[in-house]
């Protein structure tokens, strides 16, 4: 028979623990009295919510053992309010839950179990981006960094951020990436958003703390989701005579000393343009006549040596000679204390001069690559001292995968590339 709240109310503790039965091997388990507690205190009032817990005792077969076992189900603590704790109501209720599991073959306690460690492991997508970001920035270079923060921030945590990752569908990401694209949205930045996202779930699936990952399901057909158009090459001349009419607008072009120094470099060094405008004075080595880039501000993460020809030498000498080498950046910043010009000075300046589309100063890289291949059957050098010059791996060449074996340093073929680059420079004076 059921306990009433007269019952109920009339439970005290005493020295040891005891069980008051209810119904259905439902009991109440009352705590021992607490030391330091008089026992003759006549005004003593019992805080049942600290002092009485709801049980239920069942049995269960389990695997391996020929006899039902018997175990204990803790359903919580006893309350008058249902916000504070277990009222009787709510524990039967309960009992009746675990009573079904039970016929199910289904422990309670291990089913309880299981629902813990998935509520531990449930976050939200915006807890995932705090805990993902801080591995991947260590991987990758500033740029990347901030274009990665950009993507998330701006365009996914506002959609995802405060949503349980097994909660976020595909057919939800998709309506929402159809928004950001009528809205006007960077498609290009939209993109890459969904690649570090599903980067994101990827890392979350392995480590448990998703079951799907909704962002590889997403297919950009043109149709649903847009895709940017394919970047096309940077601008560049390949004819001779259009090299020429650049390099005769480089000289004459009347801005900044640094600006001028650095598109009159570019030509000739084959270097990308963040390369060049970063240029520091001790990278430079005036005894062997190069320039050494260390891999951590390289593409490829190796080091790149640069041999210098008697014209970049003098180019070099003429700037040092005008603002001396005390500054750290060989193309100062009129600005920033320790800084250099960027790579969009050089970029304004082609743009001024009425190349906007036709030469970009990486686009430099491109002309010197098509016309040395042209000429190397004709030279000493050969397509190796290309590529290796300009940063790259080797090319395959036939059915063979040098550029996958073939490990090069940045010393690799150093006399013949000092050859082609000497002979680089001297063709580009020929032109003019």
């Amino acid at each position: 028979m059921a306990l009433n709240n007269i019952q109920i109310n009339a439970i005290k503790p005493r020295d040891k623990a005891r069980k008051v039965p209810d119904e259905h091997s439902l009991y109440l388990y009352v705590n021992p009295l607490k030391k330091g507690v008089p026992k003759n205190k006549k005004n003593f009032v019992v805080n049942k919510d600290f002092t009485m817990t709801w049980r239920w005792n069942y049995t269960i077969k389990v695997k391996g053992r020929k006899k039902r076992v018997e175990r204990t189900y803790i359903i919580g603590m006893f309350s008058h309010d249902k916000d504070e704790g277990w009222t009787q109501a709510a524990a039967h209720k309960e009992r009746r839950r675990a009573a079904k599991l039970v016929a199910l073959g289904i422990d309670p306690n291990e089913e309880r179990k299981k629902k813990q460690q998935a509520d531990e492991l449930e976050i939200t997508f915006e807890q995932l981006w705090d805990m993902w970001f801080p591995d991947y920035k260590d991987t990758v270079k500033a740029p990347q960094q901030r274009k990665v923060r950009n993507a998330v921030v701006n365009y996914a945590l506002e959609h995802f951020d405060d949503m349980f990752l097994d909660d976020i569908e595909s057919d939800y990401i998709a309506r929402k990436i159809k928004e950001m694209e009528q809205d006007g949205r960077s498609l290009v930045m939209l993109r890459c958003m969904r690649q570090v996202c599903r980067q994101m779930y990827a890392w979350a699936k392995t480590l448990g703390y998703a079951k799907h990952n909704p962002f590889a399901e997403l297919i950009a057909d043109g149709k649903a989701i847009k895709n940017p158009q394919a970047s096309k090459r940077r601008p560049h001349y390949k004819e001779p005579n259009d090299i020429a009419r650049v390099i005769n607008s480089i000289n004459n072009y009347e801005g900044t000393l640094e600006v001028r120094t650095a598109l009159r470099l570019q030509p000739h060094l084959m270097l990308r343009p963040i390369n060049l405008v970063g240029l520091r004075w001790e990278e430079i080595n005036w005894q062997k006549k190069q320039i050494l880039i260390d891999k951590k501000w390289t593409k490829n993460k190796k080091d790149l040596i640069v041999p210098l020809s008697t014209q970049v030498l003098a180019i070099l000498k003429g700037i040092r000679a005008v603002n001396g080498d005390k500054h750290p950046r060989v193309f100062r910043s009129l600005r920033a204390k320790h800084g250099c010009i960027g790579t969009r000075a050089l970029t304004d300046a082609m743009k001024t001069m009425g190349y906007m589309g036709k030469q970009s100063p990486h686009g430099f890289r491109h002309t010197a690559s098509y016309r040395l291949n042209h000429m190397r059957n004709s030279s000493s050098f050969t397509e190796d001292d290309i590529e290796l010059q300009q940063g790259r791996r080797l090319a395959k060449t036939g059915n063979t995968q040098r550029g996958t074996y073939f490990e090069t340093e940045a010393e690799t073929l150093i006399e013949t590339r000092t050859i082609m680059m000497q002979f680089w420079s001297d063709y580009l004076d020929s032109l003019c």
